[in-house]
């Protein structure tokens, strides 16, 4: 049977709600004498009628509900409940609880949730029993909880999990674990949960556990899972997933030693290692290059009836090749020929990393033609270390080829790699055209240009008067959604005013507002250089009132330039205003002034 649970909508309190999300309620009684005790206890046996005839399949009575809640306190409903135990049915009490909630405004204590939550397990009803607990343990599902201690609420909801436990191994401290690491974002929560359980004699199953070692090794919380390793051994025996998960973050670590006594320790209690836990050592060997304690072990592997794998291989290869150890790869690839692995692309792309890194690049693409002679097909990460490697070997007519090569075959380039042989073809070859066809193709590819490269290419491309390549380039660049700095767009502007283009050159000012972009005072010092050179003083004058309404405040540069422009229109008389003004605000002029 399928349940749905009807609980308060997250993030949406129901409607007469003004309780908060926990709270704390006083209820008093007047009397103590025998009478009321008396009547308390025919009171119980009365409620406890009532609450079974509304846990009970039959139809629902809204009026008995009402009735009933009126009589008691949040406290006392959850002793009441905890008498019926077992004999609790999950439909009718999901439906009870959502009525009280909904329409009542009863707060339920943790203790009460958690008996319907061990009762849908009971039912096998795991789906519903996990929306239920998510309800409660997430705050933004606003559902009210009556609590001791507001503070510690997370705490109390798992004590009360604990108190009402049928058996120690209930599927409920899974499903908490798993909650706090995956849904709640919470390994701290998690970490909370697990202790409090370990600590009155609980504990997660043994898949459980291993899942929250993983979590916490893969958050960087290697110390919280070596706790968890050790207290889980008090209830679970742990397995060769549980040892590997360890000793592989501890290789990762480069702690081989504390790595290989666990190693030892698993051995100890009659555990054999998987492949995965050998090559998670060896990797860790090879890391720290401790390659004849790696290669031992890959021999007690084999002497042990345990075949390497090829991943067992490339470890080893990397670490030899990490050390330049050439002719030792050469055995290794030999012995993996006679026992039937062939070496794949990703080992061959070790070899090709390595001869690129000490500086052989000619040995890397002798290599990339063997792979290709023996039917294996270089990926997008073969090209890119080769090219990374004749670009660092300066052999960049070559890297060039190769980029061309990749691009035409459609497959992937970093940002890098087009970024070296762009700065080449400006700075070196100053084939501008190429360079531009490959900055397409950085776009196209939605990979950006870094700022410097950007800069250099438009200052070249300006230069030879090629502006209108220039603003198409900036224009690709904000239509693609990557910024342009100020630096490269005032680049653009210096080379439109070096040009004569002085009205682009503004109106280019103008595009730069509109989009976004805030110009500095270098803008403006350029843009009043350019008006003076072509004896537009006027416009000068304009864009330096403009520049001082943005709040920015001329500097000497900026003086100098329209002293000068007004000199050379022979305007002497205001050029030496001016100047008088420039002494006014505190700025030497300089010796061109003087004269």
């Amino acid at each position: 049977m399928r349940l749905r649970l009807r609980l308060p909508p997250p993030l949406r309190p129901p409607p007469d709600r003004t309780k908060p999300l926990f709270c704390i309620r006083a209820y008093s009684f007047s009397s103590s004498s025998s009478a009321a005790a008396a009547a308390a206890s025919d009171d119980d046996a009365a409620l406890r009628r009532s609450l079974s005839l509304l846990l009970s399949p039959a139809p629902f009575d809204a009026a008995l509900c009402r009735e009933t809640l009126s009589r008691v306190c949040p406290r006392r409903l959850e002793r009441l409940l905890l008498d019926l135990g077992s004999s609790l049915h999950p439909e009718p009490a999901l439906r009870f609880f959502s009525f009280a909630t909904d329409h009542c405004g009863f707060v339920f204590t943790p203790r009460a949730y958690a008996l319907i939550l061990h009762s849908l397990f009971r039912s096998n009803l795991a789906s519903a029993a996990r929306l239920l607990l998510l309800r409660i343990l997430d705050a933004r599902a606003a559902v009210p909880l009556f609590l001791d201690d507001p503070d510690h609420w997370f705490s109390e909801i798992i004590h009360a999990l604990a108190d009402t436990v049928p058996s120690s191994d209930s599927p409920a401290f899974d499903l908490l674990v798993h909650l706090c690491c995956t849904q709640l974002r919470g390994r701290g929560l998690a970490l909370i949960a697990f202790r409090i359980l370990v600590d009155r004699g609980l504990c997660p199953s043994l898949k459980t556990c291993n899942f929250l070692l993983v979590s916490l090794v893969k958050s960087k919380n290697l110390e919280d899972a070596r706790m968890v390793f050790d207290q889980m051994q008090r209830f679970v025996a742990p397995d060769v997933y549980s040892y590997t998960i360890l000793i592989d973050a501890l290789c990762k670590r480069r702690n081989v030693e504390e790595a290989m006594a666990l190693f030892s320790d698993m051995e100890r209690s009659g555990i054999s290692a998987s492949i995965v836990t050998y090559n998670a050592l060896i990797d860790g060997l090879c890391k720290r290059n401790m390659l004849k304690e790696a290669f031992a072990l890959k021999e007690k592997m084999v002497r042990i009836s345990i075949n390497p794998s090829i991943v067992t291989f490339g470890i080893l290869i990397n670490g030899l090749v990490k050390l330049d150890r050439f002719g030792d790869v050469e055995l290794v690839l030999t012995e993996m020929e006679e026992i039937g692995i062939p070496p794949n692309v990703v080992i061959y792309n070790t070899l090709i990393y390595g001869h690129c890194k000490m500086g052989r690049p000619t040995e890397a693409l002798k290599l990339r033609d063997k792979m290709v002679a023996k039917g294996i097909e270089p990926n997008c990460v073969t090209y890119n270390i080769i090219v990374q490697g004749l670009c660092d070997a300066g052999d960049m007519k070559q890297a060039e080829y190769i980029l061309d090569e990749i691009l035409s075959n459609g497959m992937e380039v970093n940002a890098g790699l087009f970024g070296s042989i762009i700065f080449w073809l400006v700075t070196k070859e100053q084939r501008l055209d190429c360079a531009v066809r490959l900055l397409g193709e950085m776009l196209l590819r939605n990979l950006r240009p870094n700022d410097s490269l950007l800069t250099t290419l438009i200052v070249e491309l300006c230069k030879q008067g090629k502006h209108r390549n220039a603003i198409e380039i900036w224009s690709k660049m904000l239509e693609k959604g990557f910024g342009v700095n100020i630096t490269t767009s005032n680049a653009l502007i210096h080379g439109l005013c070096e040009s004569g283009n002085i009205k682009e050159a503004t109106g280019f000012l103008k595009s730069i507002l509109e989009r976004g972009i805030a110009p500095d005072r270098v803008t403006y010092n350029i843009l009043i250089s350019g008006c003076c050179k072509e004896g537009k003083i006027c416009e000068g004058f304009k864009l330096w009132d403009d520049m001082i309404q943005r709040g920015f405040k001329p500097d000497i540069v900026t003086w100098n330039t329209l002293i000068h422009g007004l000199c050379r229109l022979g305007r002497m008389e205001e050029a030496i205003g001016l100047l008088n003004q420039l002494k006014d605000e505190d700025l030497v002029p300089d010796l061109l002034h003087a004269v």
